[in-house]
């Protein structure tokens, strides 16, 4: 500790830092994969198929899938009506494992 308007005085203090809780236990880090897909096909019913380069765990792609992939639906007769360009969320989609 210093003294607060010294630049000469200065006490050591030594203290025990106790922390309690659980262990924390680190993951080895391991290396990145790039991963890529490909839209295998999609038909006039809206059902279709990714195919991913590498096994990806399907749980998480589950959970996280919206983060990954903006869905929408776009009326594509817009230029043809006057209507606009709008990209319009879905009602229901499904993810499913095949």
């Amino acid at each position: 500790m210093k003294e607060k308007n010294s630049d000469s005085i200065l006490y050591p203090y030594y203290c025990t830092v106790k922390i309690l809780g659980n262990k924390l236990e680190f993951r080895k880090k391991t290396e990145e994969l790039q991963v890529n897909y490909t839209i295998n096909w999609i038909d006039k019913s809206s059902q279709g198929s990714i195919k991913f380069t590498h096994d990806v765990n399907f749980t998480w792609l589950e959970d996280n899938f919206y983060l990954m992939f903006n869905i929408f639906w776009r009326d594509t007769t817009y230029n043809k009506r006057g209507g606009n360009k709008l990209n319009h969320t879905l009602a229901d989609f499904e993810l499913t494992k095949f």
